[in-house]
């Protein structure tokens, strides 16, 4: 089991934050690179973001046996070193991957991302936080791919396009 730690420059103004690693994330050491890490650089491309711009990273730091969620404990276990993270990078927006980041960064009557998706959730932190589909969960869904695809778009118009692609 190999550690995989965020990914991207230091300090950041963006932060994506997503649930764990998976099998190909575990074999290169960084996150995103696998299925869902594609998916999420075709939503970033769209929306105009750089990915080298922004530091990536996951709750929980190791991939689950058998791909599954992390537990509680488990998160428990990882939040030192990804409040570490955040000071570190200071971003002033931070994306949400999936229900698993919302239960940890979100309130506790929102944990659910279909619930919160555009709500503004800065309030309960010092930078701009929003929330969407874990591109999994797109692979599995086109609606949520769709909805995932359309959040970050309008993500990245808040961000107020500071690290949009230059074309």
């Amino acid at each position: 089991m190999q550690l995989v730690m965020g990914k991207g420059p230091i300090p950041s103004e963006i932060m994506i934050v997503g649930e764990a690693p998976g099998a190909t994330e575990e074999e290169f050491g960084e996150p995103f690179v696998g299925r869902s890490g594609k998916l999420l650089d075709e939503a970033l491309k769209q929306a105009g973001l750089i990915r080298s711009n922004i530091y990536i990273t996951n709750v929980f730091k190791l991939r689950p046996p058998v791909n599954r969620r992390p537990t509680p404990m488990e998160i428990v276990d990882h939040m030192e070193i990804l409040a570490e993270e955040l000071h570190k990078v200071q971003p002033s927006y931070v994306l949400l991957l999936g229900n698993t980041a919302l239960s940890v960064f979100g309130p506790r009557n929102m944990q659910n991302v279909s619930k919160v998706r555009g709500v503004n959730l800065s309030p309960y932190h010092d930078y701009k936080m929003y929330a969407t589909f874990h591109p999994s969960a797109g692979l599995r869904n086109p609606e949520w791919k769709r909805a995932m695809f359309e959040d970050i778009s309008d993500f990245a118009k808040i961000a107020g396009c500071t690290h949009l692609a230059s074309t």
